[in-house]
């Protein structure tokens, strides 16, 4: 009986020991196989989650890019014609020193005065095209560093999930040994009593 306690002991340690290099070379953690599963779940859940907003900024992203080259453009005819009645109006300036008569010099006037108020509308044009541009770009940066976060986040969240499953197998293959060394155990102490 001795000889099978002393058997026994030493079986133990080996396989103990065994299992412990080969689990600590690993780093994988036991854990608890329905909490485990459950954040693998909640895990999953938050990465759709995320993958969602990303599409989704992603969409407003390429919207608001649009947007910003149809301002642009926008913009571009604003100058193109912003010039021209700059010229106008220099040249027009110009002339009106130099006219005396009374009838032609009103007109004149009026049509300096009518060149200001369209230049000062299309600086107007401008300036608002070039504020939404200002404020697009600055959505699309947000959305941008939204999508890099939630991209790292989910990267991460994947990351801790393929730990979780490895963790279960683990554990699952630790069980199948313990429950072979109980059955094994089991058998030996049934012999050890048949003696």
């Amino acid at each position: 009986m001795l000889k099978k306690m002393a058997l026994l002991s030493i079986f133990f340690l080996v396989i103990g020991t065994a299992l412990g290099f080969s689990q600590a070379r690993q780093n994988i953690p036991y854990v608890d196989i329905p909490s485990a599963e459950a954040e693998i779940a909640a895990l999953e859940q938050e990465n759709s989650g995320m993958e969602t907003r990303s599409k989704q900024s992603q969409q407003e992203i390429t919207s608001l890019e649009n947007e910003i080259e149809q301002l642009q453009k926008r913009i571009n005819e604003i100058d193109f014609i912003l010039e021209r009645v700059k010229a106008k109006g220099s040249d027009l300036y110009e002339i009106y020193s130099d006219i005396v008569d009374k009838d032609t010099k009103d007109k004149a006037k009026a049509t300096i005065d009518k060149n200001r108020e369209l230049r000062a509308e299309l600086e107007a044009k401008k300036k608002a095209n070039q504020a939404i541009i200002d404020a697009n770009t600055k959505k699309i940066e947000s959305g941008k560093k939204q999508i890099t976060i939630n991209t790292n986040k989910i990267s991460r969240n994947k990351d801790r999930a393929n730990l979780l499953s490895a963790s279960i197998e683990k554990t699952r293959t630790q069980t199948q040994v313990l429950a072979s060394y109980i059955e094994s155990v089991d058998e030996i102490n049934a012999e050890a009593e048949a003696v």
